[in-house]
């Protein structure tokens, strides 16, 4: 049923079917929450124990919403934009902690405009709602108003961009 070479697996996608299609739903949520902790704990890379956490149930944990974060951040680097919204988009369920939240929402808000997402938009704008720092809300006002431009728009882009200048300290001439 399992092979262990490389690692331990089922030996086939009907087999593994056939074995979790037996389980219970909450039984098999656990499963998952179970074996990305053992994972963890082994030194296993952030996705894939991102790939377990993905199918358990939250727990309010924030070292799984620093996990979902760190298989966010490799699977952006890997060109897999896609990858890292799913494990962004799971974060906020834990949920994280008041001082992460921003720069979580910063990170899905980049990662789903990578790929088009329009709900991009939406998560840099909360994101600059929680931010206090004028220097970083100036920064991500201005990457608001690019994700807006491209996604045409462009009145909201004007405005984002406009807000984020606002944000600039005033320079000497």
């Amino acid at each position: 049923v399992l092979r262990t070479n490389p690692r331990l697996a089922f030996v086939h996608p009907v087999v593994r079917a056939a074995v979790e299609g037996d389980l219970a739903p909450l039984e098999r949520s656990r499963g998952h929450r179970r074996a990305a902790s053992l994972l963890a704990h082994a030194g296993a890379e952030p996705e894939r124990v991102a790939a377990h956490l993905l199918m358990a149930p939250a727990e309010g944990d924030s070292g799984v919403v620093e996990t979902l974060r760190a298989a966010a951040r490799d699977a952006r680097t890997r060109g897999a934009a896609e990858g890292s919204v799913a494990y962004l988009r799971r974060a906020p369920e834990e949920p994280p902690d008041d001082a992460v939240r921003p720069e979580l929402l910063i990170e899905l808000g980049l990662s789903e405009s990578l790929v088009n997402e329009p709900a991009a938009a939406e998560h840099l704008a909360q994101a600059l709602d929680l931010l206090a720092d004028p220097d970083q809300r100036a920064q991500v006002g201005f990457t608001l108003g690019r994700t807006l431009y491209t996604q045409a728009r462009v009145d909201e882009a004007v405005r984002a961009f406009e807000r984020a200048l606002a944000e600039l300290p005033p320079v000497d001439t």
